[in-house]
């Protein structure tokens, strides 16, 4: 085999290995209201809309089957019932996937095809960050009761109820420069034109509430199954405020007008 043809046929290789690579079915994808889908050679995980579930995996010849793993009394070692799905379209970009058994139907909503994307090309970058506005109630646990509000250069007003430590009351303070940064972040990569308006409601559960102003626009949300995908800043905003330099206030507010 001559030089020229040995180039050729690196190439070729070098293509078709990474157009397989490129297509691999194990990454992060993300449904098409944040439902969060992580698949690897050894596990899969993906949300209900409020926390992870590890799960089996099994993929070969467009079979997703995704094992469901539980103990059961009076059985011996571990009983599991699974979800399966007929891979109809794998790209670099997409996943769609058809259920092939109730238990897969019900997971995606009932729906004949369900489309997931890569949730590396999601990032947006073009934000114009103006407020946000969140609050949180108790629970039987130690769930804290406050209302936070941000504006984009920074100024805070946090109302303390339960559960904040020594805040109880109403305070102003100022992010630094990092925590107003990190928060634009994690609002650009928070897809909130898709963030859902209505998050559902569970027994002995707090409930959030979200509004969001950007791009000349306001987009409120409120429930309790918060998705996964954007747990990074909801863990924000019930945080923050133990990182702020606060000063106590006498001034009545209204959060969210």
């Amino acid at each position: 085999m001559n030089r020229l043809m040995k180039n050729i046929f690196l190439v070729i290789f070098i293509s078709i290995s990474s157009l397989a690579y490129s297509q691999t079915i194990y990454k992060i994808w993300v449904g098409e209201n944040l439902e969060y889908l992580e698949l690897t050679k050894r596990k899969a995980n993906f949300d209900y809309g409020y926390h992870l579930n590890d799960y089996g995996i099994s993929y070969k010849d467009s079979l997703l089957r995704i094992i469901d793993y539980f103990w059961q009394a009076g059985k011996f070692g571990r009983q599991h019932e699974d979800y399966f799905f007929k891979v109809l379209k794998l790209t670099n970009d997409t996943l769609i996937v058809s259920p092939l058994n109730e238990r897969a139907k019900n997971v995606i909503n009932n729906k004949e095809k369900f489309v997931f994307v890569d949730k590396t090309k999601l990032y947006k970058t073009e934000l114009k960050f103006q407020r946000i506005s969140f609050s949180g109630t108790g629970c039987f646990g130690n769930c804290p009761t406050l209302k936070i509000e941000i504006d984009s250069t920074g100024i805070v007003n946090f109302l303390g109820e339960y559960n904040t430590g020594s805040l109880k009351g109403f305070y102003k303070g100022q992010l630094t420069p990092n925590q107003l940064a990190y928060l634009i972040e994690l609002l650009k990569m928070s897809e909130l034109d898709r963030f859902p308006r209505y998050l559902g409601d569970a027994i002995d559960a707090p409930n959030y509430n979200f509004k969001f102003y950007y791009n000349g626009k306001t987009r409120t949300s409120e429930g309790y199954f918060i998705p996964y995908f954007n747990h990074s800043l909801l863990n924000y905003l019930l945080n923050i405020y133990n990182d702020i330099n606060f000063e106590k206030s006498e001034e009545i507010y209204e959060f969210g007008k």
